[in-house]
């Protein structure tokens, strides 16, 4: 099994990313990923440490024998969340980046039905 860790991070997806580790086809692949907050808010009202706001994507990861333009199938098993989850808001500017240092953060902790 393959681990693709958090740190083997992109900002933005183009075709000139180095990839982060190759595979075959039928490997099983273990990506961690971020938040969108790159992960800085750990509790409530705390306040972003982050240069810019950006969505990280863990990757990318190379198929061996993949063609540009093919189809690839992908089978999600598993996801694993932590226990909560973060939201910024902010009024007065349409654009979140201009004002990421004026976001009121909230900390919520995610109801899962489905957990006995």
């Amino acid at each position: 099994m393959l681990r693709l860790t958090s740190d083997k991070k992109i900002d933005i997806m183009v075709s000139t990313n180095t990839p982060s580790a190759r595979c075959s086809d039928g490997d099983t692949v273990v990506f961690e990923t971020l938040d969108c907050y790159d992960c800085s808010v750990t509790r409530q009202g705390e306040r972003l440490n982050i240069e810019r706001m950006h969505n990280p994507a863990t990757g990318p990861l190379f198929i061996e024998g993949a063609m540009p333009g093919d189809a690839l199938k992908v089978d999600i098993i598993k996801i694993e969340t932590r226990d909560w989850g973060a939201m910024g808001t902010s009024f007065g500017s349409n654009s979140v980046a201009a004002c990421r240092n004026r976001l009121n953060i909230r900390i919520a902790p995610w109801r899962r039905p489905w957990r006995r």
